[in-house]
């Protein structure tokens, strides 16, 4: 009867710590990825940016020197209808296979988690590519949010790249956070 107890305790013991284990192993797997995916991202938009020139730049308004990017044209992204684009963070609806945050008649929330596009807002429907393949955020429930702005005094584009995990409630939690310069290589 003792014998049978301490093997419980220790089968016991022994699930627990595997149970453990495998949880530290999704972390450690989903910090890797983010770190990959945000290193990605960050090649791609800067190189987005860096070949940006004067005539290719929309900024909005502010009262500062830093005016948010509102669009800028697209080597490789721009299209006769799409001739300024900008980011855009949007999450792939399950059930519908639409992206739900720019589906007609919403308004964009730019604080989006999701798959980070080029695009534009057309009155109130979205037109845009996906600068990488879904495949690239992984089996992992990943997304990024992508902002940019423009210093006009220091003529150099600042971004702020964010990369989350979705968590069982649905919420987006955030693994890495950076922020880096892009100086255009024509001069905006």
């Amino acid at each position: 009867m003792v014998a049978t107890l301490i093997l419980l305790l220790v089968t016991a013991g022994v699930t627990s710590g595997m149970q453990l284990a495998l949880v530290q192993y999704n972390r450690s797997m989903i910090q890797s990825e983010s770190k990959i995916l945000c290193s990605t991202l960050e090649s791609v938009i800067t190189n987005e940016l860096s070949n940006t020139n004067t005539d290719s730049v929309k900024l909005g308004t502010s009262d500062t020197n830093i005016k948010p990017l509102e669009g800028f044209f697209s080597k490789y992204y721009a299209t006769e209808d799409l001739p300024l684009v900008g980011f855009y963070s949007v999450e792939l609806d399950p059930v519908t296979r639409k992206y739900k945050d720019i589906a007609e008649g919403t308004v964009y929330n730019p604080d989006t988690y999701g798959k980070v596009m080029l695009g534009t807002i057309n009155g109130r429907k979205f037109e845009g590519k996906l600068i990488l393949s879904s495949s690239a955020y992984s089996s992992f429930d990943l997304g990024a949010n992508v902002k940019a702005t423009y210093d006009t005094s220091k003529k150099v584009f600042h971004v702020t790249l964010s990369i989350a995990d979705k968590t069982n409630t649905g919420t987006y939690e955030e693994i890495i956070y950076e922020e880096f310069d892009v100086i255009p290589l024509n001069q905006v």
